[in-house]
């Protein structure tokens, strides 16, 4: 079993960034870093966070809808360059009363094509630092950039509360599920069964993804 800590992102910065390298030096797997504009800017925080540390993983909790893609993928090789190969992100379309905030018109998002999109689009980004791209919500010509990744593969996982197509869509094209579905064997055993789906669909070995809740 495998320890991860997150603490609220309005934590002061002094205290969060003495709790990860307590964390860090009492072998936790991970510390999760949520993404709203609410808090601070995750990517200053886990920049420290990089430098401060040597093991532990640092995950990124964000979005693919006010957060670009392209920008994100920058942001997470460039931290994968610092943390020498620690840098995770787990991304949804995020908080839905701060989109609404953000006039996001919720009626036309179209999360599950454009989690897919998002996917492709990162994927693609990271694993050759350049991408070309067009799509109904993502569309790129040519972008570069001179960041290079140290890990062979930064992991993508997606986040899902509601499913059951958000679970399927995880399986089948991510490295894994994050959901909150916690308030009953019933709802955990739901969204375990759509990943399944999801795995077969996509051809996955389950082994090598990643469920949690």
């Amino acid at each position: 079993m495998r320890w991860s800590i997150q603490l609220p992102g309005s934590h002061p910065v002094d205290k969060q960034l003495e709790v990860i390298e307590l964390a860090d030096k009492l072998g936790f797997h991970a510390y999760y870093f949520n993404d709203e504009i609410y808090h601070y800017d995750i990517f200053n925080v886990m920049t420290q966070a990089a430098l401060r540390t040597k093991n532990i993983r640092l995950v990124a909790v964000t979005n693919v809808v006010v957060r670009d893609p392209v920008y994100l993928g920058q942001q997470l090789m460039s931290l994968d360059m610092l943390s020498n190969g620690r840098v995770e992100a787990l991304y949804s379309i995020g908080n839905v009363s701060m989109l609404k905030q953000f006039g996001v018109d919720l009626a036309n998002l179209r999360t599950i094509g454009r989690l897919r999109e998002a996917q492709q689009v990162l994927r693609t980004f990271l694993d050759t630092s350049k991408v070309t791209f067009e799509g109904k919500f993502y569309n790129y010509s040519g972008i570069t950039t001179s960041v290079r990744k140290v890990q062979e593969s930064i992991p993508l996982q997606m986040g899902g509360i509601k499913g059951p197509k958000t679970f399927e869509l995880a399986a089948e094209v991510s490295d894994g599920l994050l959901t909150g579905l916690l308030y009953s064997r019933e709802a955990l055993r739901y969204a375990a069964e759509h990943f399944a789906v999801g795995v077969a669909k996509g051809g996955r070995d389950r082994s090598t993804l990643s469920a949690r809740r």
